[in-house]
């Protein structure tokens, strides 16, 4: 448009109420969402690409590399395998919720590159058990006791 801009010039920023915003109620608690377990055919789950584990919650399908999911902490850079190193900025995710809004093409990808495991995601909170092969800043390691308290 052609304006020029002066910060210096401009006036100082004014809060101000929000009473021309209407007010919304709280809904009612419905039923307790289910934990989505990635079970394409029985026994069978995909599994994040970078943590190696059943992907509990909603799937991240990156929309550029040929085969690359993940799961919720990996995508954010604070999965185990990504060590806080992973750049959650390098990928550009679509977001799935549901099994049935995949694109079967794109589940035919993941399990023909090996996406996939017999192991049943450990649902959130559930204790490691002796002997479980868990990944350790990367590499992996196997639980040999666990001490309760």
């Amino acid at each position: 448009c052609g304006t020029s801009f002066k910060w210096t010039a401009a006036p100082a920023y004014q809060r101000q109420a929000a009473d021309h915003v209407p007010s919304v109620d709280k809904p009612t608690a419905g039923p307790a969402p289910q934990l989505v377990m990635w079970e394409y055919q029985p026994g069978s789950y995909l599994r994040c690409a970078m943590c190696k584990r059943g992907i509990e919650g909603p799937l991240f399908l990156c929309i550029d590399c040929p085969a690359c999911c993940a799961c919720l902490l990996c995508a954010n850079g604070l999965g185990s395998a990504a060590g806080g190193q992973h750049q959650p900025d390098s990928h550009v995710f679509s977001i799935y919720w549901k099994l049935e809004d995949l694109p079967t093409a794109d589940l035919e990808n993941l399990v023909s590159n090996h996406l996939s495991t017999r192991r049943k995601p450990r649902a959130l909170g559930m204790p490691l058990a002796v002997g479980e092969e868990v990944l350790c800043n990367g590499q992996a390691c196997v639980i040999i006791r666990i001490d309760v308290s």
